[in-house]
């Protein structure tokens, strides 16, 4: 292998430097991706932080009739109480037959139906 003349060597060494400094640079500083939070339904009560969960992560409608309570609670509006009521009235009342059955629920109305409607589903 030929010998380089030494400028061209430092040369070599400084573009590699470079190339590995900016490897290193993206690695070490690069920017996190931003954290997304949901604001609390309503208006606060005090000063109670809001219950914070990932956005909601929309592969397709939910089924209402397969739904755990940790999966309907990151539907909007839809909180621990009204999923934990959910799953009771699914047990007690057996699987729904269409969306519209949420409404027997106390504390879903048509505002929140319609709100939740195009992520959830029933057989």
């Amino acid at each position: 292998m030929p010998e380089l003349p030494p400028r061209q060597t430092l040369l070599i060494a400084l573009a590699a430097a470079l190339v590995i400094g900016a490897l290193l640079a993206r690695n070490l500083f690069s920017v996190a991706p931003p954290v997304v939070i949901q604001a609390p339904d309503g208006p606060s009560s005090g000063p109670a932080s809001p219950r914070v969960h990932p956005p909601v992560e929309f592969t397709g409608p939910l089924s209402l009739n397969a739904a755990t309570q940790e999966e309907l609670e990151r539907l909007p509006g839809i909180g621990p109480k009204l999923a934990r009521r959910i799953v009771q009235d699914r047990a007690l009342q057996g699987p729904y037959t269409r969306v519209e059955d949420l409404l027997r629920i106390r504390g879903i109305g048509p505002k929140l139906l319609e709100r939740i409607r195009p992520y959830v589903r029933v057989p």
